[in-house]
């Protein structure tokens, strides 16, 4: 029984099972949009993968006690998922996935092991301390980005919103046009949606300029600094380790200094 258990809530079997989940999801979906695939081979994989998944929370449960199953994050995230993953259970006596409305919560619940392959990512647990670190360094960037973007969203409804209202025709609208030209997608377009309906010649060539102002000054050059930061933020947490150990190091030397020096003076 020990060695069952063992075997359930070993590391490398649970990826290996969560992987064979992933493509047999993969195999359904690709069956039909719908996702009222009939049940067969790829379903039963699907529902044994959950009745897998059931009996890992059950093992570890019984392993550490309720408490300390709960008390770890992982292992929250993974009874949550496995619980919005059991309406499939009835998948043999219903046929298909999605008979009733209700049944669309399947769906997602499959969907949702998926992410459970996260913590199998390696060095997870520094990457998740140095990405806050290096957002909060981050923030006034980013905020000096989102104001430019609001800027550049109110000066887009003022000059276009006449010339092409279903891009910019009020400033939220704006904003999603703008966040497209700053993600260096659809500035080519927009220019030419404006240029098809005026015959300014004037307003068409401004409106050229300013999507591509936008484009080098947002989108190449402050997306790339943005993401230039946030990689050396998170760099200089990976060196912390370094720092100390040099820290140390340095501390040796220093006491080994102090301790050649006394001898020195017992000597004389």
């Amino acid at each position: 029984m020990k060695r069952i258990v063992s075997l359930l809530i070993d590391e490398r079997v649970v990826m290996s099972a969560i992987i064979l989940n992933a493509l047999a999801l993969f195999g359904l979906l690709s069956q039909g949009p719908e996702g009222s695939t009939p049940w067969g081979a790829l379903a039963w994989v699907d529902f044994g993968c959950v009745l897998f998944f059931l009996a890992e929370a059950v093992a570890k449960i019984g392993r550490l006690s309720w408490k300390s199953y709960w008390a770890t994050n992982w292992n929250r995230f993974d009874f949550s998922v496995t619980l919005l993953s059991l309406p499939v259970l009835l998948g043999p006596w219903l046929g298909q996935f999605d008979v009733f409305a209700f049944f669309t919560v399947v769906r997602l619940g499959r969907l949702f092991r998926l992410f459970r392959l996260i913590k199998f990512i390696p060095h997870l647990q520094g990457l998740s301390r140095a990405v806050p670190g290096a957002l909060l360094t981050s923030t006034g960037l980013l905020a000096g980005l989102l104001l430019m973007v609001v800027i550049l969203s109110m000066g887009a409804t003022i000059f276009f919103g006449r010339a092409a209202p279903q891009d910019f025709g009020d400033p939220l609208t704006s904003m999603y046009s703008m966040f497209r030209v700053l993600t260096i997608e659809g500035w080519l377009e927009l220019p030419e949606d404006i240029a098809a309906n005026t015959s300014n010649p004037l307003l068409v060539g401004f409106a050229r300029f300013y999507f591509a102002a936008a484009v080098l000054g947002g989108g190449i050059f402050g997306i790339s600094l943005v993401t230039a930061l946030l990689v050396e933020e998170m760099a200089l947490d990976n060196n912390d380790e370094v720092k100390t150990l040099i820290a140390e190091l340095r501390d040796e030397v220093r006491d080994l200094r102090a301790e050649v020096a006394a001898s020195n003076r017992r000597e004389g």
